[in-house]
């Protein structure tokens, strides 16, 4: 288990890799992610292991019209939340996600997220008011918006729909 800027760096790099296997490719097959978090990173009170399974996932990119590049992620994820501490497990299936991001030369994005997104929020991100956002662990449906800087530490900039509490979900 890591710490948590070394794990934003590995989940971009690995949506990365797969968003530049789906530019070369419309739709690919089945690749996957798994990774452990200590308690404190993506739960308060206890370890939890993430497990996603990407299904048929499509990236493009393109220069917007500000001149700022542009990403759009869409696909399917089946997504395995463990509880390291009690073995419970659940897992649920994330369709029709789509991530529009707007990539700027200082190495930070803007993601606005629609659909039914899985998001984990470390320690060092912040709620657009300064508030402390993380640990914590949720699924949104409707639209998450953030800003990451060039160190991947995320700004909340905005919520709307309804949320899920998987920590909650795991620890009961």
């Amino acid at each position: 288990m890591t710490d948590p800027r070394s794990m934003r760096a590995v989940l971009v790099l690995t949506v990365v890799v797969l968003a530049l296997l789906a530019f070369a490719i419309p739709a690919f097959a089945d690749s996957s992610w798994t990774e452990e978090f200590d308690a404190g990173i993506a739960c308060e009170d206890f370890a939890v292991r993430v497990e996603i399974v990407y299904d048929h996932e499509v990236f493009r990119e393109f220069k917007g019209k500000d001149g700022n590049t542009r990403g759009l992620f869409v696909g399917n994820s089946d997504i395995t939340l463990t509880n390291l501490s009690t073995g419970k497990t659940m897992t649920f299936q994330l369709n029709g996600s789509a991530f529009h991001d707007t990539y700027y030369p200082d190495g930070s994005l803007t993601s606005a997220n629609t659909g039914n997104v899985f998001v984990i929020l470390f320690p060092t991100d912040v709620y657009a008011g300064g508030e402390q956002a993380g640990p914590s662990m949720k699924l949104y449906s409707g639209r998450f918006t953030f800003h990451a800087d060039a160190d991947f530490n995320w700004t909340v900039e905005s919520i709307k729909g309804r949320s899920s509490d998987l920590c909650a979900a795991l620890a009961g």
